[in-house]
């Protein structure tokens, strides 16, 4: 039976403290991973000028292992 499961968000890195301190006040979690990781799109029109010419978007990536039962 599988009583642990993995979540993976990806957020933007303006609201990364926000995300950080929620998951820090969930009792029910020992701990979680977070990184940063660069997003291309075939559609970065939405980028600023700086990450046009990069070609991507920095965001960061949480890894939260996490009971089945809190899904």
């Amino acid at each position: 039976m599988i009583t642990e499961q993995l979540l993976v968000l990806i957020a933007q890195n303006d609201i990364k403290d926000d995300i950080v301190d929620t998951l820090i006040e969930l009792e029910f979690l020992s701990g979680f991973s977070l990184g940063n990781i660069c997003g291309f799109s075939r559609e970065h029109s939405h980028f600023n000028i700086k990450e046009q010419v990069e070609g991507y978007r920095e965001f960061c990536k949480f890894e939260i292992m996490h009971p089945v039962d809190h899904q």
